[in-house]
């Protein structure tokens, strides 16, 4: 898996699902998950973190 031309290091090909929503502003970080990880752009982070960088974009400006 790759973002950017840079290797998702970890990342399980199988169970890998791009989360960012589609309304997401365009230059928006993005996220992802995997079966044992949670990603923003090609960097693992904290499930908690990754929750919270979701919520964020979800919310009406």
């Amino acid at each position: 898996m790759y973002y950017l031309n840079r290797e998702i290091k970890g990342a399980d090909r199988d169970s890998f699902v791009v989360c960012t929503p589609l309304d997401a502003a365009p230059l928006a970080d993005h996220l992802a998950r995997d079966k044992d990880h949670f990603y923003q752009n090609d960097e693992m982070i904290e499930e908690t973190l990754w929750l919270e960088r979701l919520h964020e974009m979800t919310q009406e400006p």
